[in-house]
């Protein structure tokens, strides 16, 4: 989170929480870089995307598909 540049490090003392938040409500360049770091945990959508995948393999409309995913995954399926 430090490295991507999305959180702060700024300790325990409430005077100096308090002052880095006033910092990023009153700094609007400051706000915005830490707005528009990259999330080191990805864009969310990760559980969308394999709901849409496992669908498209297992959709018993296309033949075969689901046998060829067995197939090529023995481990996952064991």
């Amino acid at each position: 989170m430090l490295e991507a540049g999305c959180a702060a490090l700024v300790g325990a003392d409430k005077g100096r929480i308090v002052q880095s938040v006033r910092h990023l409500m009153h700094d609007d360049a400051a706000y915005r870089s830490m707005q528009a770091s990259s999330n080191p945990f990805g864009d969310g959508t990760a559980a969308q995307r394999t709901e849409k995948r496992l669908h498209q393999m297992l959709r018993p409309d296309q033949a075969g598909l689901a046998q060829k995913a067995a197939e090529r995954t023995p481990h996952v399926l064991a």
